[in-house]
């Protein structure tokens, strides 16, 4: 997805409410082993970008750190 279609997106009314929920966010990548994976995340939405937070040295920074980056 182009940055354009990602805020497009982000900005439909679905999208507004969930991010302003308490729902977890969920995250799905595939694992360092190749199998796929869902995990809750905490983020915080500050209107503009989606902030992800978990610890540094987790097993899904590992299997996610060499993919691109989104800015």
């Amino acid at each position: 997805m182009h940055r354009k279609e990602v805020a497009d997106v982000l900005n439909k009314p679905l999208a507004l409410e969930l991010m302003s929920s308490d729902i977890p966010a969920r995250v799905a990548y595939t694992g360092l082993d190749g199998a796929p994976r869902v995990v809750p995340i905490g983020f915080h939405w500050s209107g503009t970008e989606i902030i992800i937070c978990t610890v540094p040295g987790s097993y899904k920074v590992r299997a996610l750190r060499p993919t691109r980056r989104w800015r």
